[in-house]
């Protein structure tokens, strides 16, 4: 997982990004977090750190705030990867992530086959994340069940890619966007029928 870190004076902050960018070779992975830093006026202000999401490479107390964006659903002891958060944090520091959740409908075929294609692994439902902060040792636990909201986002962003398709089929191959459309239309698809969701939830060292 890359992490992106605030310089070392003045309010320190962490974000974990992409838990599968280990896969990535380490030029193309500086260079997409160079470029999205600069994309969002970050460019000279954090540095890019690759490591393991279950043991962060970095002192206790580092951080004043550990933010994660749909990134923990890669990871599959997410107890020690927030206990790591929780590690890094200041007294009273304060993490704040949003992730994919599993409602009471979702099977093992359909868990099974987003491990597969997604590296989607122990998914967690809204109260198995509020529990996990817990034993992780975070308190004032808040979450927030987004997928309402998420729903009509996806539902939106499977239209776009459709309507993209000859562009894309010629860029990518027609068969690996094929490929590409079907796995995104079953993730939205278990969105839709309720089975997949979105949350969010923050606590405080």
């Amino acid at each position: 997982m890359n992490w992106r870190a605030a310089p070392a004076s003045g309010r320190h902050a962490t974000s974990s990004t992409s838990a599968l960018a280990s896969a990535a070779p380490r030029a193309s992975w500086r260079a997409g977090a160079a470029r999205l830093n600069r994309l969002v006026g970050l460019d000279g202000q954090v540095r890019t750190v690759r490591g393991d999401a279950t043991a962060l490479p970095f002192r206790d107390g580092s951080f004043n705030a550990c933010v994660s964006q749909e990134a923990f659903l890669h990871v599959a002891d997410k107890l020690a990867a927030l206990a790591g958060c929780h590690r890094v944090l200041v007294p009273g520091g304060r993490l704040a992530f949003t992730d994919w959740i599993a409602h009471a409908t979702l099977g093992e075929r359909e868990r099974a086959r987003l491990a597969e294609w997604m590296a989607a692994t122990t998914l967690q439902s809204l109260e198995g994340y509020r529990a996990l902060l817990g034993r992780a040792g975070f308190v004032g636990v808040e979450s927030e069940d987004l997928s309402d909201e998420w729903r009509s986002i996806l539902r939106a962003r499977l239209a776009r890619l459709r309507a993209m398709r000859r562009d894309m089929a010629a860029r990518l191959g027609e068969a690996r966007f094929g490929e590409y459309e079907q796995l995104y239309a079953f993730f939205v698809g278990l969105v839709e029928e309720g089975k997949l969701g979105g949350g969010r939830f923050s606590g405080s060292a």
